[in-house]
């Protein structure tokens, strides 16, 4: 799994520091130039306006090919922790259905996949997120609710419809997980979509 690496991270943002701080020496001299050439007269003049547009170019396309490089990096990372993270989640998501219709071994194994949930559900896709959180709130009570013994009421729809919510994760999962697999940076160019 790839993360940030702060020493990089460090080493990149003091050469755009390096970079900036270049240029305002760079402004600086050329300021002291063009004093010396307007006193001294204008024939200077020309040359060094070139010198001033060469080094702003030469220093924007390096601050925005930095930016682009760091920016390729953070989305391989993210990319790296989104997809580990759906896949977790549908390794809970399975291992809960089997235990669905056994409460005493149920109810820890939701507790851990709440607190999962909560220090994870950022890195799932929305539809994932919301389908894991619904999947949580019936799985809990599906056992209850397949053995009310009420002869008065059918409760077959409510168990059905229980049932779909609690198998939707393992669907939206496998689908986004497709989704962010097609999203792949490209590395070679300019970090659009596969797609």
């Amino acid at each position: 799994m790839k993360w940030i690496d702060k020493a990089k991270l460090k080493q990149q943002l003091l050469g755009l520091f390096k970079s900036k701080l270049l240029l305002i020496i760079n402004i600086g001299w050329t300021l002291l130039i063009i004093l010396y050439s307007y006193i001294g007269g204008f024939q200077i003049f020309i040359p060094l306006l070139a010198m001033i547009i060469g080094g702003l170019i030469t220093f924007y396309t390096q601050s925005y090919f930095a930016n682009v490089k760091f920016r390729r990096e953070l989305m391989v990372t993210s990319l790296d922790r989104k997809l580990d993270t759906h896949q977790k989640a549908f390794a809970i998501w399975s291992s809960i259905v089997r235990f669905v219709h056994k409460p005493g071994l149920l109810e820890p194994m939701i507790e851990q996949a709440e607190d999962w949930w909560r220090n994870n559900c950022l890195f799932l896709m929305p539809e994932s997120r919301a389908a894991f959180h619904q999947f949580l709130l019936f799985a809990a009570s599906h056992h209850d609710l397949a053995h009310v013994r009420n002869p008065d009421i059918d409760y077959r729809v409510e168990i059905k419809e229980s049932w779909a919510i609690i198998m939707e994760p393992g669907k939206t999962l496998q689908e986004e997980l497709l989704l962010l697999n097609l999203e792949t940076p490209n590395l070679e160019g300019g970090g659009e979509s596969a797609t």
